[in-house]
């Protein structure tokens, strides 16, 4: 103690603002490690939103419309609108077969997934039967299957695809999470900067006084750098 108090002005004021400094670094670290995990953070958010999601929503939406348009096709009773409902059936199926194969790679080994696969490839072979049973003028035929085949496996694969997306939304939610996982910290480093700073305040303030010509008084012996110093 005695040894910290023979201490100048001068040393103490450059001890106080090597420590200041170094809290500085040491905040500066924190803060760009954050924003790296951040940063990480919202490329895997992106990534699962370009990779996973949208194919998912654009394969269920497609699958719904060649629902509408495979019973569309069955109610109407001009040929030429039948043709054009058809049309859209085999449009929405090559749109949603192209979706699954974007999805394919990326979900790899995924068993939830490979029942979404198997599901909709299934669904692609289904969906030549309206096609052939109108052309071949069998509409009872035609009704039968889209109520005991076609919406049966259209509703099953309608569950799978959200099991999916909801462990996909999972693992999003996870990242987000873990990103944000030390912003506690914070008000607690601000504590410590705060301390760490006041007495170099001090500092600054007492060799202004020292140092300026129109002092008129001796500092008083509990000065505010005594008072700083004690607690090194």
């Amino acid at each position: 103690m005695k040894s910290q108090r023979s201490l100048t002005i001068g040393m103490r004021l450059t001890l106080g603002f090597a420590a200041l400094v170094a809290l500085m670094l040491v905040l500066a670290a924190f803060a760009m490690l954050r924003i790296g995990a951040i940063s990480n953070a919202m490329r895997t958010q992106e990534t699962v939103q370009q990779q996973k999601l949208e194919p998912l929503y654009v394969a269920r939406e497609a699958l719904d419309q060649t629902g509408l348009a495979a019973r569309n096709a069955y109610i109407f009773r001009d040929e030429a609108a039948a043709a054009k409902e058809l049309a859209i059936l085999d449009q929405q199926k090559a749109l949603y077969l192209d979706a699954l194969a974007k999805l394919a790679p990326v979900f790899k080994g995924d068993p939830q997934f490979d029942k979404v696969s198997t599901g909709l490839n299934a669904m692609a072979q289904e969906l030549l039967r309206p096609r052939q049973l109108r052309e071949a003028g069998k509409m009872e035929e035609y009704g039968t299957f889209l109520v005991n085949d076609c919406s049966p496996l259209r509703r099953q694969i309608v569950a799978d695809i959200d099991a999916v997306l909801k462990s996909v939304q999972r693992e999003s939610a996870q990242a987000s999470e873990a990103a944000h996982a030390g912003w506690p910290c914070w008000p607690q480093s601000a504590c410590w900067s705060a301390w760490w700073s006041a007495p170099s305040s001090r500092a600054v303030c007492c060799a202004s006084s020292v140092a300026s010509p129109t002092m008129r008084r001796r500092l008083p012996t509990a000065s505010p750098m005594a008072n700083w110093a004690s607690k090194w």
